[in-house]
């Protein structure tokens, strides 16, 4: 029962701002995900899977997830195309990682999976690499962008070795 309470003042912190008080939770009892806005409990930093799975050094999701738990101690979630690290209110005004890596902030709405959802990403779903463990759990901003420089160099190393039309240029 009180791992309900928990997930429940969970489910609550990460929806506050849905248009609808308590609507966002609620949402996740018929939907999937559900729709929030960014920059006054959150932010997210949205990175793109080939840069995270540069960053892990592997494409096997098992791999990935073990080494991203890892590197960011915070909460995350992932769709087939990017995974969202959620990050302080304020980490936008001063990320200069985007528009590879951009920090999502006010003005923004994200969709966020309900809780708790782990496995592998499928084609039009999302899910949780790291749930929050608390209301108020989140990355720090340091790690984040550690772990985009380590996916953006990973990646230029890749683009680096690969031959041209025309060969190696020197």
């Amino acid at each position: 029962m009180e791992q309900f309470l928990h997930q429940d003042r969970v489910a609550a912190w990460l929806t506050q701002g849905h248009p609808a008080e308590r609507g966002g939770a609620r949402s996740w009892r018929f939907d999937d995900v559900t729709v929030v806005p960014l920059g006054g409990t959150y932010e997210a930093v949205r990175i793109p899977v080939l840069t995270v799975r540069a960053a892990a050094g592997s494409s096997v999701w098992s791999a990935v997830a073990d080494r991203l738990s890892e590197l960011l101690g915070g909460p995350a979630f992932y769709t087939t195309t990017y995974l969202y690290a959620l990050v302080p209110v304020g980490t936008a005004d001063s990320w200069s990682y985007g528009p590879a890596a951009p920090c999502l902030g006010l003005s923004t709405y994200l969709g966020v999976p309900r809780l708790p959802r782990a496995g592998e990403p499928q084609q039009g779903h999302a899910g949780w690499l790291q749930p929050p463990r608390r209301p108020g759990d989140l990355c720090v901003p340091a790690a984040v962008a550690a772990l985009v420089e380590l996916g953006t160099a990973a990646e230029q190393q890749l683009a680096d070795e690969l031959p041209t039309p025309l060969g190696r240029i020197q």
